[in-house]
């Protein structure tokens, strides 16, 4: 018994021969792309909603909406906060408690990149400079996790961020109290300018693995991930371990978050300002976001 485990291949040995076959575990090619699933207005009791699905990886974005004091260095601009959450449920891999380093790596992408594209002109948010301003808590959640949070997390807060519906608020500078009035029956949409899209690449000696699964990422040695605008520019970068890339590895990946971008961007603009109607689907993804908030309430948090 003992040798017959002994001579069973190993993880690293059965990944090696799928590389060196150009075929991977779920059999796609090396540079192919799980399909992408997309649906906005999910979450009934948010600001602005979407579900993300890209292969078995599954997230919902939900947005809520203050309102807040402007900052001191930005007295005309609102803000926009991301956070990334992997809870107990999207993997075993995950506990519940502080945010882990794949969390919080994702966040802080997700706010460079809010920052960098100017996705959201931040000026439409405030209401009066210097009084009161929207600020934007974007949460994403991941419900089912196989890898690629980055991919699936950028596109799931542009959708949100597109289907997102403010109330108008007035503020009435006569009184000696600033008075605020909101009309509920009268919502205005966000403008947004720019729709980057990014695609994640794990790297493994000379090979490249497009949308990684969580199985693959684990195996790889390295990641980077290209985002490129309405224009293919390549407006933002990240690579976390791996080997120094040649140039023509690098090309190649460039080429296909290009052509990526394109077809996801399409994606994106038909389903800029619809909502869905799986009754089904929005009540589970309302039950969802209402647990974790209720528990991030509970640990104190926002």
């Amino acid at each position: 018994m003992e040798r017959s485990i002994l001579l069973q291949p190993q993880p690293e040995e059965l990944f090696n021969k799928y590389l060196e076959n150009d075929v991977r575990a779920d059999e796609r090619k090396m540079g192919e792309m799980r399909d992408i699933q997309m649906k906005p207005g999910v979450i009934s009791n948010a600001h602005g909603s979407a579900r993300v699905s890209i292969g078995n990886t599954v997230l919902i974005c939900g947005i809520k909406a203050e309102l807040t004091k402007p900052s001191p260095e930005e007295p005309g601009r609102g803000l926009i906060i991301p956070n990334v959450e992997l809870p107990p449920l999207c993997s075993p891999i995950y506990k519940s408690g502080a945010p882990c380093e794949k969390a919080q790596t994702a966040t802080k992408f997700l706010d460079n990149l809010l920052k960098c594209t100017n996705i959201v002109d931040t000026e439409q948010l405030c209401i009066t400079r210097d009084v009161l301003t929207w600020v934007l808590y974007a949460d994403i959640i991941c419900i089912n996790y196989d890898g690629n949070l980055l991919d699936a997390s950028v596109t799931a807060i542009l959708l949100a961020l597109a289907n997102v519906k403010l109330p108008m608020v007035k503020v009435n500078e006569d009184e000696e109290s600033d008075e605020i009035t909101m009309d509920d029956t009268k919502t205005f949409q966000l403008n947004i300018k720019s729709l980057p899209v990014s695609s994640s690449f794990a790297t493994f000696d000379k090979y490249i693995l497009r949308d990684p699964t969580r199985k693959e990422e684990a195996m790889t040695t390295g990641m980077v991930t290209y985002v490129v605008d309405e224009d293919d520019n390549i407006v933002y970068t990240e690579k976390n371990g791996g080997d120094m890339m040649t140039e023509k590895m690098s090309m190649s990946c460039i080429k296909r978050s290009r052509d990526h971008g394109g077809r996801v961007r399409k994606s994106l603009q038909q389903f800029n300002t619809t909502t869905t109607n799986d009754e089904q689907m929005n009540e589970d993804a309302d039950e969802i976001y209402d647990m974790m908030k209720m528990n991030e309430d509970a640990d104190g948090n926002r």
